[in-house]
C-alpha cells in the first residue's frame, strides 16, 4: 500500500513539475518573441520564478524517490556492514530532521507572508502559497528519505547474492571504491 501511494505521489509530482517546466518554456519563448515587436510579457520573469519554485518543489522528493539524489558515500562503502547500516540510518534521520525543521520554518514563513500580504512587485503574486509548497516539498522529501532508506535496505537485504558473483559497487567491491 505504501509503495502504491508512493507511486501515486511520484506521478502527481512528475505531472505538476512537468507542467511547470512546460509553462516556463512557453512564457520564456513568448516573451522573447514578443520582445521583437516591442511587446514583452508583463511580469514574465515573476511568472517564471513562481513556476520554478513549484518545479523544484516537485523535483526534490522525486529525486529521492527515484534514487537519483546526490550521495557522497565513498567512505561509507568502506565501513563494515553493521557500522555502514548505522551510519546510513543516522544520516537519513539527520537529513529528515533537518528537512522537517526547514519545512516547519517554511510553513511559519508562509503564514507570516499571508498575514502581511507579501507579494511580488509587478504581478502581486502572493508569496504564502509558495512558502507552503516549499514546506510540503521539505516534508515529502524527509518522508521519502526515510522510506527509501528503509525500503532500500530491505531490498538489498532480501536480494540473494550468488557465491561466485563478482562484487559490485553496491556490495562495496573494487569498482565502487
Amino acid at each position: 500500500m505504501i509503495r502504491t501511494f508512493s507511486s501515486f505521489v511520484a506521478m502527481i509530482l512528475t505531472l505538476l513539475g512537468g507542467l511547470c517546466v512546460a509553462a516556463m518554456m512557453c512564457v520564456s519563448l513568448a516573451d522573447a518573441l514578443l520582445r521583437q515587436f516591442n511587446r514583452p510579457i508583463l511580469g514574465a520573469s515573476e511568472m517564471s520564478e513562481a513556476l520554478m519554485v513549484v518545479a523544484i518543489c516537485c523535483a526534490l522528493p522525486l529525486s529521492v524517490l527515484s534514487g537519483k539524489a546526490v550521495a557522497i558515500d565513498i567512505l561509507v562503502k568502506r565501513l563494515p556492514g553493521l557500522v555502514r547500516t548505522g551510519v546510513v540510518w543516522l544520516a537519513a534521520t539527520a537529513s529528515a530532521a533537518i528537512l522537517a525543521f526547514f519545512g516547519y520554518r517554511s510553513f511559519i514563513a508562509g503564514l507570516e507572508a499571508e498575514d502581511f500580504g507579501e507579494a511580488s512587485l509587478l504581478l502581486s503574486i502572493p508569496f504564502g502559497p509558495f512558502y507552503m509548497a516549499i514546506s510540503a516539498a521539505a516534508a515529502l522529501t524527509a518522508l521519502a528519505i526515510l522510506y527509501e532508506t528503509g525500503v532500500g535496505r530491505a531490498r538489498i537485504a532480501a536480494r540473494p547474492v550468488p557465491e561466485n558473483a563478482p562484487k559490485t559497487s553496491a556490495d562495496g567491491g573494487p569498482d565502487g571504491s
